[in-house]
């Protein structure tokens, strides 16, 4: 079975670039263009682009949300723009998800996947335990299991995925603003949206989450 592969992009750490699988230490995390030598390997699966391995390890789910990481944050990497965010990895053994599809259409293979000794986090908390969030790998491809939200250890790491945005067909007249979406009570990270005022993409956003508009925050933010 044939994978597709393609090196591209930079992790960093406080604007700086850094090699991938380096230890995380309370820096901030961005990823940007690719500096030769610290190419993130991604293997490109059912519309995805999903890490080859962890870029970075030593992590918490908790700060991956605080950073807005877990259900997605836009990243520009090279001119191109994406989504960057967890894999849907499955809240209980078992259950459909992202990963076990992604290892179906490839292969399991660990000098593909690198998932020996590592875990990763997945976006969905833990079906029994609704203070854990589940990781996969480390003991085989498909090994399920869950740690604390707040857990931190070299052996568990981020191994994001990538999904390609439209590219913008906005004309640079039009009465668009971007907005970061946040949960009014606990600040934590939805995403960006665009749309024409702040009530619109509340109500984008409440939509999308399934949720009143008043559990939502959204703030005008200056894009690049």
């Amino acid at each position: 079975m044939s994978v597709v592969t393609k090196k591209f992009g930079s992790l960093y750490f406080d604007g700086q670039p850094v090699d991938v699988g380096s230890r995380y230490d309370e820096e901030v995390i961005t990823f940007g263009d690719t500096v030769p030598g610290k190419e993130i390997t991604w293997v490109e699966v059912n519309g995805l682009l999903i890490a080859d391995r962890c870029v970075c390890v030593n992590i918490s789910w908790l700060q991956l949300s605080q950073m807005g990481y877990t259900f997605g944050r836009e990243v520009t990497i090279d001119g191109r723009k994406y989504l960057c965010r967890l894999l849907k990895v499955g809240a209980a053994p078992e259950t459909p998800n992202e990963w076990d599809d992604a290892l179906d259409a490839t292969t399991e293979d660990n000098a593909i996947w690198h998932w020996k000794n590592c875990f990763f986090w997945g976006q969905e908390t833990d079906k029994a335990y609704t203070f854990s969030r589940a990781v996969r790998g480390c003991s085989s491809a498909r090994y399920w299991s869950n740690r604390t939200a707040s857990y931190r250890r070299v052996y568990v790491g981020f191994r994001p995925a990538l999904v390609p945005l439209p590219i913008d067909t906005l004309t640079s007249d039009a009465p668009i603003k971007t907005y970061v979406a946040l949960y009014n009570e606990t600040k934590v990270y939805i995403g960006i949206f665009k749309a024409k005022s702040e009530q619109e993409a509340e109500k984008m956003v409440a939509e999308q989450e399934n949720c009143d508009r008043a559990a939502i925050r959204a703030i005008e933010v200056p894009m690049a």
